[in-house]
């Protein structure tokens, strides 16, 4: 049964949101030099390292509906990181020892060392967009899949569908979406990105929301089971925060105040998706939702 157009309007305006709504917020942070290494960006690299941490054992294996073999499924995410890490890096190395020899023979293998340890910012770039774009993709599933399954049940109209369990999905989306997205942008000022660059590929991993959103609207019969999903996802999550941004933040020089200051950094996002969570236990966010949905009514009913 093809879902309702109420519900495919929903489902699109709320992925729409979710995508637009932290990217809105990066436009806030003052733009700096992509050569300077700042604490602000270390400090940044390290909410975003407790954020996806934070995201795997606070938010994806609690909601996952079988945990059966999501230890296998996160190992699988995992290896498959790795892979492309060491696939690039690779490359990296080749790129390095070409360039070598182009300029000095004797030369090349102490380019090619130094090269391949002190520029991983390829390898990070890549990583960091393919685990953001398969979030976004996973978060799209989640949001069509709610309005989806709503829409068999009552031709419900715009607004109630936005009250319903779509548009509670989506409001815990975007709370666990925004500090993400201010990780990523941290983590691609790091490896060399200019802001406006590094928000430009924000809103390109986000078109896999929508495209997530679409498939789990038209493509899927039933309500869409994306366990295997979540967890390769997961698997790359904890790639990217234990393999290529904690040892960055370990890099950085600095004294036990900035220390502190960097675990406490990692602290707040894991405390960040740790809120999320007990909002959503708790029920607030369904009330929060309720009170913004009466109040765009009554304006909407005061208005005609």
């Amino acid at each position: 049964m093809a879902p309702s157009t109420q519900a495919v309007s929903a489902a699109f305006f709320s992925t729409g949101l979710i995508s637009l709504a932290p990217n809105v917020v990066l436009f806030l942070f003052p733009s700096y030099s992509a050569d300077t290494r700042l604490p602000f960006l270390s400090l940044g690299q390290a909410v975003a390292a407790g954020g996806l941490l934070g995201d795997v054992f606070l938010h994806t294996l609690p909601h996952a509906s079988n945990t059966d073999q999501a230890g296998l499924w996160i190992l699988l995410g995992f290896t498959l990181f790795f892979a492309v890490d060491l696939l690039i890096r690779s490359l990296e190395t080749r790129s390095g020892r070409q360039h070598g020899h182009d300029h000095n023979r004797k030369e090349t293998g102490a380019a090619t060392s130094i090269h391949a340890s002190e520029s991983p910012s390829k390898s990070l770039v890549v990583l960091n967009m393919t685990a953001d774009a398969l979030h976004n993709f996973t978060d799209g599933l989640a949001i069509g899949a709610s309005y989806a399954a709503i829409s068999k049940f009552d031709n419900l109209s715009f607004l109630s569908m936005l009250t319903s369990r779509g548009g509670l999905a989506s409001i815990s989306i975007l709370l666990h979406e925004v500090p993400h997205e201010l990780g990523d942008y941290c983590t691609l000022l790091r490896a060399g990105y200019s802001k406006a660059q590094a928000i430009r590929a924000q809103f390109l991993t986000a078109i896999a929301a929508i495209l997530g959103t679409a498939v789990a609207l038209f493509a899927v019969n039933e309500e869409t089971h994306s366990d295997g999903l979540l967890f390769v996802t997961a698997g790359g999550f904890l790639y990217m925060a234990a393999s290529t941004i904690l040892p960055e933040v370990l890099h950085d020089n600095g004294n036990a105040s900035f220390r502190t200051a960097q675990l406490l950094a990692f602290v707040t996002g894991v405390g960040l998706l740790y809120l999320v969570a007990l909002l959503e236990m708790t029920g607030i966010i369904t009330g929060m939702l309720d009170i913004i949905m009466s109040a765009l009514t009554t304006y909407i009913t005061s208005c005609k």
